[in-house]
């Protein structure tokens, strides 16, 4: 434990040099989840996602949020981000699963209004998905 709390002080010290590396919270987050402070370790991780998205690195943001839900399965904002970030990937099989957790768990909570918006989502992939297996198809004839 002792040994933990000098690494994230260590790594908070090196975050001041270099507030805008997402390594750092994820090594963060890490550091937090070993002390077992979830709401920390959640928000070093938050923090460390948005940054990779930002620096246009979503492979790398998908891994981040997908660390968030084996902490705490029940975030249907975060399976809305990784939605998200499967469609900017062309993941669209995970993207439609992603939407379909969030509605039930919207659902659950009585959110309509974020309900709504993940039904919009889950709605749009349509198109998308249609439009992939038409370049698969296209990919494989090229063959």
């Amino acid at each position: 434990m002792a040994s933990s709390r000098k690494v994230i002080k260590g790594i908070m010290k090196q975050l001041k040099k270099d507030p805008n590396n997402p390594k750092l919270y994820q090594q963060l987050g890490d550091a937090y989840r070993e002390q077992n402070k979830i709401d920390e370790a959640l928000n070093a991780y938050k923090k460390s996602a948005e940054l990779y998205e930002q620096q246009s690195k979503p492979q790398a943001a998908i891994s981040v949020y997908r660390q968030m839900l084996s902490l705490d399965p029940k975030q249907p904002l975060i399976n809305m981000k990784l939605a998200s970030l499967y469609v900017q990937t062309d993941s669209t099989g995970d993207a439609k699963a992603q939407l379909e957790l969030a509605i039930k768990e919207f659902e659950a909570r009585g959110d309509s209004e974020n309900l709504q918006r993940a039904q919009k989502m889950l709605g749009d992939l349509a198109p998308a998905a249609w439009l992939q297996k038409v370049r698969d198809a296209l990919d494989a004839h090229r063959s």
